[in-house]
């Protein structure tokens, strides 16, 4: 697995170190939701290749200060499918990981993407790498961002439960960052 996230590292640093973030932060939620092991480990590499896809977008739009394009955001929103079809060719611990990654920019209230699915079509490991994927990325300098604060980002996330983020993964989220895991 971490082979296929160095094909990150080669196309944009930046998106490569956000995977191991994202992962680390996945795994201490699905441990504070009290996920079996095998699930807390699926969760950590669903983390890990989450932004898989990316390889497959152009590094001047990922990169790109300021606001994006339609075309550009357009390119941005299919790295979930380029994901997926990355992982249907190589051997992964439990298939569950594709659909992780497919589906981890979807919103309860069904205004993610690719698909605008809802609460109850997401699977609970996606929910979990949103929250991580949405707190490390306000929490990080982007090309086209400053970073929040972390209270900021917590705030940020904190208002989103049950709209757009699972409310147990973001206890669960809050739990872990206040220590009390």
């Amino acid at each position: 697995m971490e082979k296929l996230v160095e094909l990150l590292k080669d196309h944009d640093i930046d998106t490569y170190h956000h995977s191991y973030r994202v992962a680390e932060l996945s795994l201490h939620i699905a441990r504070s939701m009290d996920l079996s092991e095998w699930d807390q480990k699926i969760t950590y590499y669903s983390g890990l290749l989450h932004d898989i896809g990316k390889s497959r977008v152009g590094k001047e739009i990922l990169v790109k200060p300021g606001k994006l394009t339609l075309d550009e955001w357009v390119s941005i929103q299919q790295h979930p499918i380029f994901g997926f079809k990355i992982l249907k060719g190589y051997p992964l611990p439990d298939d569950e990981i594709k659909y992780v990654v497919l589906f981890h920019h979807e919103r309860l209230n069904g205004s993610g993407y690719p698909f605008n699915l809802r609460d109850e079509h997401i699977p609970l490991k996606a929910k979990i790498v949103a929250v991580a994927d949405s707190f490390d990325a306000m929490t990080n300098n982007r090309s086209y961002s400053r970073a929040k604060s972390f209270n900021e980002a917590l705030n940020q996330i904190l208002s989103d439960k049950g709209t757009l983020f699972d409310p147990i993964a973001v206890d669960a989220l809050y739990r872990h960052l206040n220590g009390k895991v």
